[in-house]
């Protein structure tokens, strides 16, 4: 092996990485963010460090969904105040009010592969807003289905049109966002269910309210797992990590985090947030965090766009590899 050569190719790779408007490095792939109500997202490393806090300008609303942009800025939907903030990874609000025309309790959030956000929201019309990356509103979608609270909970599959949601109840449904039709049903049979998320192989991850479990349902919407996460309590946010592997879920009242292992069911880490003044824990993101619906190098399993902003490049590619090995390492 010719070191030097090595060294030099690394040290260009990690270069690039870190080069302004590619991939940051003030967070780091695997920083969890915890919507933990006052208006604050406390940000954590995997083993529970707290590394910072985001304060917004709503301070009686709770603080729900998330998602980053390829700048690597936070965005926090505001439960009862119908707001998303946006931040720089400082802490700084660069917007108090991204978006407009919330009809009633926006929750959760996503980016897609053009950088529109997508938001749900839990009243009112039910509607799900789709935003432009400036937070010009231009397009609102009307499902015809619902299941207790509407759209509040959403995910985008890699098509980028299949918009899967549910509404805190037993039912997960479909709507396509590019012809704006309702489709069938994707599984019926939870109790309350809350955050979801799709894997690479159509599967899905979901929440399942106040029995302590996360369902894991197949492509086909049948149940193949249900992970036992702790007695009673109530499972409120959701999301994969990096690695592809594992997810994190939070008990949105006793405020405890989980990382678990998606094959066996290990819980590999816990901590409760309520240590470091949260009051709940009802949004729960990953910097880096898998997402089917957001831009990455192929249709499957993708990283989140902050993640990975050279979109569809080898040597984006390549950097992110790198940085998730030293990260192991």
């Amino acid at each position: 092996m010719n070191l030097k050569k090595t060294v030099t190719t690394l040290a260009g790779v990690m270069a690039l990485a870190f080069l302004p408007g590619t991939m940051r490095a003030d967070f780091a792939s695997g920083d969890v963010f915890a919507g933990v109500g006052g208006g604050r997202v406390f940000r954590y490393d995997q083993n529970g460090n707290l590394l910072q806090t985001f304060t917004g300008p709503y301070a009686g609303s709770e603080t729900t969904g998330m998602a980053f942009d390829t700048s690597g800025h936070l965005y926090s939907t505001n439960f009862e105040a119908n707001k998303i903030v946006e931040y720089a990874q400082d802490g700084t609000v660069l917007n108090a009010s991204f978006g407009s025309g919330f009809n009633a309790d926006p929750e959760s959030m996503l980016l897609n592969k053009s950088g529109h956000f997508y938001v749900g929201q839990a009243d009112g019309a039910h509607t799900i807003l789709e935003f432009d990356g400036a937070g010009t509103l231009v397009a609102t979608h009307q499902p015809t289905s619902f299941a207790n609270r509407g759209t509040d909970w959403i995910d985008l599959a890699s098509d980028q049109k299949t918009m899967f949601y549910d509404g805190e109840g037993r039912i997960i449904k479909r709507f396509d966002v590019s012809t704006n039709t309702q489709l069938a049903d994707f599984y019926s049979g939870g109790t309350e269910l809350f955050a979801l998320r799709l894997l690479s192989d159509g599967s899905i991850l979901a929440a399942n309210g106040f029995t302590g479990d996360v369902i894991h349902v197949d492509s086909g919407g049948n149940l193949i797992h249900t992970y036992h996460v702790q007695n009673g309590g109530t499972l409120f946010a959701l999301n994969i990590d990096p690695d592809g592997t594992s997810f994190w879920t939070a008990d949105i009242f006793s405020t405890e985090i989980y990382h678990i292992d998606i094959a066996t069911g290990t819980i590999l880490k816990s901590w409760k947030a309520n240590k470091d003044g949260a009051t709940e824990v009802a949004g729960l993101s990953v910097f880096g965090e898998i997402t089917q619906g957001g831009p990455g190098p192929g249709p499957g399993t993708v990283p989140e766009p902050s993640t990975l902003s050279l979109l569809g490049t080898a040597a984006g590619f390549a950097a992110w590899r790198l940085r998730k090995t030293i990260s192991r390492g």
